[in-house]
């Protein structure tokens, strides 16, 4: 088993209570990001994050919990958001989270 790398558990992913069927003509694409222990963001609410136009963030996952965000939903360390984004507003929320 050591061999063929097949000795440790596997890790369990999380699956959201949602379901996503992307359509043809929907340019966006439900994404996870999860915050840095040292991001800037940490501690901050999603109204003042400065996310790009067009972004949703759909949920958060916190130590095994899903929250529905609002505006005045604060941010921890290790938080994982779902977000409804294109792909030029990913890099900009990548690029943010990771500062």
């Amino acid at each position: 088993a050591k061999w063929l790398k097949v000795d440790s558990p596997l890790k369990s992913t999380f699956r959201y209570p949602i379901e996503y069927v992307p359509t043809g003509n929907l340019k966006s694409e439900l994404v996870e990001f999860e915050i840095p222990k040292q991001s800037k963001v940490v501690g901050l609410s999603l109204v003042d994050l400065e996310l790009p136009k067009n972004t949703l963030v759909v949920l958060i996952q916190r130590k095994g919990e899903v929250l529905v965000p609002r505006g005045s939903t604060s941010l921890r360390a290790l938080d994982t958001m779902l977000v409804l984004a294109d792909r030029a507003a990913q890099e900009k929320i990548r690029i943010l989270l990771c500062a």
